[in-house]
């Protein structure tokens, strides 16, 4: 296990105490799930990005070829 120090400015610090008073978790698995959250954002985010990319190019390229 990683012991990591992480700096958080003021809003991050705040957002991290609401999450804490609203879920009642410690800070060290509020930032786990928060980072796990995040992960599966990426995954899925990765998963849509090469069909957003074909339209976009299509897209691009119907209106170039329409000049």
């Amino acid at each position: 296990m990683a012991i990591r120090t992480v700096r958080l400015d003021d809003e991050a610090e705040a957002t991290l105490r609401q999450i804490r008073e609203a879920t009642g978790l410690p800070i060290s698995e509020a930032l786990k799930q928060g980072l796990r959250s995040l992960k599966e954002q990426v995954r899925n985010a990765s998963r849509r990005r090469p069909y957003e990319t074909r339209r976009g190019v299509v897209t691009a390229l119907r209106k170039k070829l329409r000049k």
